[in-house]
């Protein structure tokens, strides 16, 4: 004996419908379980640095710099200027503590030389 259609398109439906629901129940426990970023280092190559390496010069050089994490947290989830901000579905808090770390490792630029004293011209009253 044959089922009617419609039994097994409801069977299909309420299969799916249960594998969505419990995927969307996991899912949230798998993203608790994974960072979302592997390292300061990747967060800051592929994030931060599109404006914060010195080479750039978009924004504040971060390098060399021990930044505390709750400082990072207020500029990040806030912006700052030009700088948008960070939601932390986007960096967690995780991440900025390794991106502190990470800054903090990196070797700090050299200052930048003074110019020498402008030398007065000849005939000009000073």
């Amino acid at each position: 004996m044959k089922r009617p259609r419609d039994s097994i398109s409801l069977k299909k439906t309420l299969v799916t419908g249960a594998t969505v629901s419990l995927a969307v129940l996991v899912a949230p426990a798998l993203a608790d379980q994974q960072p979302q970023w592997r390292s300061g280092a990747e967060l800051y190559n592929n994030v931060c640095g599109y404006c914060h390496k010195p080479e750039v010069g978009v924004g504040t050089v971060l390098q060399g710099r021990e930044l505390p994490v709750e400082y990072l947290k207020v500029m990040v989830r806030n912006g700052f200027n030009a700088m948008p901000a960070f939601p932390a579905s986007y960096v967690d808090d995780a991440a900025l503590a390794e991106l502190s770390k990470y800054l903090a490792s990196l070797p700090p630029l050299p200052p930048k030389p003074t110019p020498p004293p402008a030398k007065p011209r000849p005939g000009a009253s000073p």
